[in-house]
């Protein structure tokens, strides 16, 4: 099962934001916004956002950092009914981030990933999410990366295509990883070697095997969600049955 297509698949966001059980939504969003939104989204941060924001080094960098979590916590304050800046979050072992106890007896849970000029973020209640976008360049050496860390089933798939198709297949089978590795916030405990996902144009996005955990090609379900050509993008969600809804992100 899978969504995807041009950016007109994304509607314009609520602005307050109901998610029942089963239920998944993704959010698209620009970092490249107004002076004003990047203030007022600075004014919301946590301490420790702001000083990691002032790490970067480059302006834009820092810039687009500031506008990635002020979006998530406008996001996040849509469905919990509060104040961006009254958020806060706490982090797994493994990074992974998580609303903190007072946010969680409304069971949301979150993943958020951003490339290129885009930030996209899944909001899911009662299940794992995980969610990765890529912008689509030219890798000099891309075959040899798929070599070295996906399955040697998928490196041999990619090399098989047609030479314009082989990039598609490279980014399509990177996102799909990557968003089920986030979702289940395991991280590199979970080489990309060890899983297999369908990859072939045309092919509905899956999650076909894995060594580690042999279930879970039952337990996940991967879709696409690519916004826009240039793009690749993937969601993971431990739920088979997940209903998707995309959604512009709009100034409340």
């Amino acid at each position: 099962m899978g969504t995807s297509g041009d950016r007109h698949l994304f509607s314009p966001g609520p602005a307050r934001s109901l998610l029942g059980e089963g239920g998944i939504h993704v959010w698209l969003a620009d970092l490249e916004q107004p002076r004003e939104y990047i203030e007022r989204f600075r004014r919301t941060l946590s301490e420790d956002e702001t000083a990691r924001a002032e790490r970067f080094a480059f302006e834009d960098l820092r810039n687009r950092y500031v506008v990635g979590r002020g979006i998530l916590r406008d996001v996040l304050a849509r469905y919990c009914g509060t104040d961006a800046s009254a958020l806060r979050f706490e982090y797994s072992p493994r990074g992974k981030p998580s609303l903190a106890e007072t946010e969680k007896e409304q069971r949301f849970q979150f993943n958020v990933s951003h490339s290129g000029e885009l930030f996209m973020c899944a909001i899911a209640r009662g299940t794992r999410v995980g969610i990765d976008i890529e912008k689509i360049e030219f890798r000099e050496g891309f075959l040899k990366l798929a070599q070295r860390f996906f399955a040697p089933s998928e490196a041999d798939e990619i090399r098989d295509l047609s030479p314009e198709q082989q990039l598609d297949a490279f980014y399509a089978c990177w996102t799909r990883k990557e968003a089920y590795v986030k979702g289940k916030g395991d991280g590199l405990a979970t080489p990309l070697d060890k899983f297999e996902v369908s990859l072939k144009p045309g092919a509905p996005p899956a999650l076909l095997c894995s060594h580690v955990d042999p279930e879970d090609a039952a337990r996940w379900a991967l879709f696409d969600v690519a916004p826009c050509a240039g793009y690749a993008a993937a969601l993971a969600v431990e739920n088979p049955d997940a209903r998707i809804t995309c959604w512009n992100w709009l100034p409340a």
